[in-house]
């Protein structure tokens, strides 16, 4: 599965960006090579491929990406894809994930008004594609596409 097929160091980034949104800006302020990649706006530096093609932070969510809508795989993929290290799922939180275990994935996390935490990508002004409740998975499983992981707690939409 190569979800991010860049043909150089900025195109990668750019891959990277196009699934998970904008990297927060404390990261790109940190990176010693920002200015390579990033404008002085710490807006991403767009530039085409060698096939012309442009790709734009959060503009394809994961499911499209990986082409799966296995709700515990996708929930897996967006725990671990997390700009942020320390907030990525560590090794021991990896392991006990549904995906790993093969137990199914925990109910529903409601908030306020009985509706589940909204799906965010990167920064927060990127918002992802719901993986829709609507949609039915393959696998085994079966069950309504997830939301991810919020304060430790795989959650589904």
């Amino acid at each position: 599965m190569k979800t991010h097929p860049g043909e150089n160091e900025h195109q990668q980034l750019l891959c990277m960006m196009e699934i998970l949104g904008l990297p927060p800006q404390y990261l790109v302020q940190a990176a010693p090579r920002a200015n390579v990649f990033f404008d002085t706006g710490m807006q991403p530096l767009i530039v085409p491929n060698a096939r012309g093609l442009r790709r734009y932070p959060g503009s394809t969510d994961l499911r499209t990406a990986v082409g799966c809508t296995d709700p515990a795989l996708l929930s897996f993929l967006q725990a671990c894809l997390v700009w942020d290290a320390g907030t990525r799922l560590t090794v021991e939180q990896a392991l006990q994930h549904p995906f790993i275990t093969g137990q199914p994935m925990p109910t529903t996390r409601r908030g306020a008004g009985g509706r589940a935490p909204p799906q965010v990508h990167g920064n927060g002004r990127h918002k992802a594609k719901p993986l829709g409740a609507s949609t039915v998975c393959g696998g085994e499983r079966g069950a309504p596409c997830v939301g991810g992981l919020r304060d430790g707690v795989f959650f589904e939409v």
